[in-house]
């Protein structure tokens, strides 16, 4: 049993976790690539750029 956030989890339930909050392909970031393919400007600041 590990700690995390002072929640006691398994390595298993961890392990579920990384996948979940991290996994190997990033579904949320687009690649300049990707913004020209779906004709997007790649110059286009995140919405959220300028901080909240």
């Amino acid at each position: 049993m590990l700690t995390v956030l002072g929640i006691d989890v398994s390595p298993d339930l961890l392990e579920r976790w990384v996948d979940w909050l991290a996994p190997d392909e990033q579904p949320f970031f687009v690649t300049k690539k990707q913004a020209t393919t779906w004709k997007l400007d790649p110059r286009r600041p995140r919405a959220n750029a300028a901080g909240p």
